[in-house]
């Protein structure tokens, strides 16, 4: 059933190439090598092409697949993976299972049921677990500092045209022949609801009344509430709000930069307001090094939601950060992650009530990489030479936000 996954494609990166899977770091490759695209490339043939028929041959085969080592990994340290998650959602889908079967002999439909698309790089935050393919602003920093800083040792500007690619024909062609066949459109950062092109096609999914069968699912930084953007909730028939929040107040601030914790709580409150039976609302920070010993601030403030309206209101499906290395909460001495994590499990322990399976399985994948020995002592030397070079040009200081965190800096 593995191979249900890779017929629900495809998945674009920020400049429009395809992707094996939103999590994967692998591309789906011509024969000639390059990369297949969206706005360049009919989704017939990237579903049929011998590179995705090959793929899916191999996991009928029960071969490990190169692109999918991050699930497999979340696996292996007792949490839940992207891949099971949407091996269950599409199990018993009538279109997917045909197309499974299909699948033995060669050739699929080439019907699209899920869109995952990344319409460039537009966005008004530069968050530090970014990179400038992604976000505009972070792209704008890096190249402020390119000529002062070592920063070009963890990241350089962004070459590419990324906003070109949504705006041909021949991705018109990929998005209006499909909308018919959609069960769940999903839209990423950049951040969507910034982006026309986003806006415009789920406008016309409303139009031509396709909404009514597909999930609309996105994920925002909650710093941007455009009303026309809002509105269009009530049309779908389910909204899946996902909110990109790393901290609560200032850990917040200082990791998505510029953002305001008054202007995201003031719009998490909005969109409550609103009312709607429709809308799931699910809180998905990133944690790592810089907010692990606080990110049970920001869990509790979650909670007191759900108890003040004795529900399940806001759910909470933490990323645990893999890349950039330097990043991860995984290359820290083991005695401050164990710290670290006594505080989590305490929390969960006593003022967790209302969250799900799914939190508590990727707590567990926190907990496992707690525990874990590592070298880390380079990896942290990384660490706070990036973000030296951030704090001095934000007018920031990790030692104010994070003193436990600071005082491991040793040499």
């Amino acid at each position: 059933v593995t191979g249900v996954q890779t017929c629900a494609l495809p998945i674009s990166d920020t400049d429009g190439s395809v992707r094996l899977c939103c999590v994967s770091d692998e591309y789906v490759y011509k024969s000639t090598g390059e990369k297949y695209n969206l706005g360049y490339d009919k989704v017939e043939d990237v579903i049929n092409s011998n590179n995705m028929k090959q793929i899916r041959q191999d996991m009928l085969d029960g071969k490990s697949i190169s692109g999918c080592k991050k699930c497999y990994d979340a696996e292996n340290s007792n949490g839940i993976s992207y891949r099971k998650q949407y091996i269950h959602l599409w199990k018993d889908d009538e279109s997917l299972l045909r197309k499974y079967n299909q699948s033995l002999n060669g050739d699929i439909d080439p019907t699209v049921e899920y869109y995952d698309l990344r319409y460039g790089n537009l966005c008004n935050l530069s968050c530090r677990s970014c990179y400038s393919g992604a976000s505009s602003q972070f792209d704008k920093d890096i190249r402020e500092l390119q000529s002062t800083t070592n920063i070009m040792k963890f990241h350089g500007p962004n070459d590419k045209d990324l906003n070109s690619w949504y705006e041909t024909t021949i991705f018109s062609h990929n998005l209006n022949s499909q909308l018919k066949n959609l069960k769940e459109y999903y839209t990423t950062g950049g951040e969507p609801t910034l982006n026309d092109k986003n806006f415009e096609i789920i406008t016309k999914m409303i139009e031509t009344g396709d909404s009514k069968h597909c999930i609309l699912k996105f994920n925002t930084n909650l710093t941007n509430t455009k009303k026309d953007f809002y509105s269009t909730f009530q049309h779908f028939n389910n909204v899946v709000f996902m909110c990109s929040v790393d901290g609560y107040g200032p850990m917040q601030e200082y990791l998505r930069y510029p953002s305001k914790w008054d202007m995201i709580a003031s719009n998490l409150d909005k969109l409550i307001d609103m009312k709607l039976n429709n809308i799931k609302i699910i809180i998905t920070p990133v944690i790592q090094k810089t907010n692990l010993g606080y990110i049970t601030d920001l869990f509790e403030y979650v909670e007191n939601y759900n108890k003040k309206h004795n529900r399940l209101l806001i759910s909470m499906s933490p990323i645990i950060l893999a890349d950039p290395s330097y990043l991860s909460l995984l290359y820290l001495p083991t005695a401050y992650k164990i710290k670290c994590w006594e505080k989590i499990e305490d929390w969960i322990n006593h003022n967790c009530k209302y969250q799900d399976k799914v939190f508590h399985l990727r707590m567990n994948q926190v907990k496992a990489k707690c525990y874990e020995e590592t070298d880390y002592k380079e990896n942290l030397k990384n660490y706070f030479e990036f973000t030296d070079i951030f704090d001095n040009h934000r007018n920031q200081n990790i030692q104010i936000l994070n003193p436990e965190l600071s005082a491991l800096r040793v040499w």
